[in-house]
């Protein structure tokens, strides 16, 4: 259970600091499609955390070490020999 456990903890810590998303303006159908608008920059939810005013000081201070104290090569490689592991 324990591998299982750390391999949650890093793959969610991995893909909210290093994947990005594409955020979604609006989304309308037309006959039988549906047309999607998104925006142009593509971003991670930690840097779009860090663009908006909504974050205390401490909150701020823990994505910005952890973006900067991770490597994300390493933690892909952790990632993977976790999962071979499961």
């Amino acid at each position: 259970m324990k591998p299982l456990n750390e391999l949650i903890s890093k793959w969610s810590l991995w893909k909210n600091l290093f994947c990005t998303t594409i955020e979604q303006l609006s989304s309308t159908r037309e006959g039988s499609k549906q047309r999607r608008k998104n925006v142009k920059a593509v971003k991670t939810p930690a840097q779009r955390l860090l663009a908006t005013d909504q974050l205390s000081e401490a909150q701020r201070r823990w994505i910005e070490s952890r973006l900067k104290s991770n490597n994300p090569f390493e933690m892909k490689s952790r990632i993977e020999s976790l999962l071979s592991k499961v």
